[in-house]
């Protein structure tokens, strides 16, 4: 089986870096022809909110620092909140 990150399951649905949707998309592809493509309920879900909330909503509020690296790929305002927990 193959395990694929939410990361991959965003760049196959946007096509700001194409190297990265096309190389995306083609082991998407592979990995569902040869019957081993495995993703989590995790990282279906945390694909879910994201195009969703980059769709309907104007912030998204989060502790996870992480989300900074995703700002760049949607237009939803990504709002991380610090140690005093604005």
């Amino acid at each position: 089986m193959v395990y694929f990150d939410t990361n991959i399951l965003i760049y196959n649905s946007i096509e700001q870096d194409l190297n990265k949707s096309v190389l995306s998309e083609n082991l998407i592809k592979k990995a569902i022809k040869s019957g081993n493509f495995a993703i989590s309920s995790l990282v279906l879900n945390d694909f879910i909110h994201f195009e969703l909330a980059d769709k309907y909503c104007e912030k998204i509020v989060t502790f996870d620092s992480d989300y900074k690296n995703l700002q760049e790929l949607y237009s939803v305002k990504i709002e991380i909140l610090g140690k005093k927990y604005e």
